[in-house]
């Protein structure tokens, strides 16, 4: 799998050059024209990247909050693709800002050759490797053991449903290893079969056996 970026312009000739630019870097670039678009693909996937079109100000703006506020794409790296007469505000959370030119995909791919690392890591951080193995869940609704469908640094994904809770903990034996992990992992989404949570807390000693663990896999 590479990394993820998604593109948000009303505008076709920007969106075909901002892909492009992106497939330049191995990175695989969604595009949504329209915000009511964009808020869906926040909400249903995880992207690495988001770039978004800050021609309009408040939409603009609107985008990035929302986007710092999805439990998935908070720590997305984000690229605001703004006119010189757009206020630097309009920018509010973004990691760079490209410059809208006739030489906009050279303007992205300055900021890409800076920015590439830190992609990379966000999606090392959430790349979700396949493992079947028994997760045993705390939260306000009891204790149930679940099925692992897949892991990664950042989160875990299980097969089965419970309800909301104002918090929750995953213990499990890391396949193949000899370590239990332990994390407050709040769910972050779900569905009627299938729910992920994120990790807010290892310690340090399993999350470096966590991490090796994930690097061997990838490395396959």
């Amino acid at each position: 799998m590479t990394p993820e970026a998604l593109i948000y312009t009303p505008e076709p000739a920007t969106a075909g050059v901002l892909q492009q630019t992106f497939r330049q870097f191995r990175i695989k670039a969604q595009i949504a024209d329209r915000p009511g678009s964009i808020l869906d693909l926040l909400r249903r996937h995880k992207f690495d990247a988001v770039a978004v079109d800050c021609r309009d100000e408040t939409e603009s703006i609107g985008i990035f909050e929302m986007t710092r506020r999805s439990e998935s794409n908070r720590s997305a790296i984000m690229f605001a693709i703004a006119p010189k007469n757009v206020d630097k505000k309009s920018c509010w959370g973004a990691n760079f800002q490209v410059q809208s030119s006739t030489n906009l995909g050279r303007e992205l791919s300055t900021c890409l050759r800076s920015a590439q690392s830190m992609i990379l890591r966000e999606h090392r951080r959430y790349r979700r490797i396949p493992v079947s193995m028994p997760v045993r869940l705390l939260g306000d609704y009891g204790e149930v053991i679940v099925e692992c469908l897949n892991l990664s640094e950042g989160g875990i994904c299980l097969n089965g449903h419970v309800r909301d809770s104002k918090s929750s903990t995953v213990n499990f034996h890391l396949y193949g290893t000899d370590t239990t992990i332990e994390a407050i992992a709040p769910i972050v989404w779900k569905n009627s079969t299938r729910m992920g949570l994120r990790f807010d807390n290892i310690t340090p000693r399993p999350k470096s056996t966590l991490l090796g663990w994930l690097d061997r896999q990838l490395a396959r």
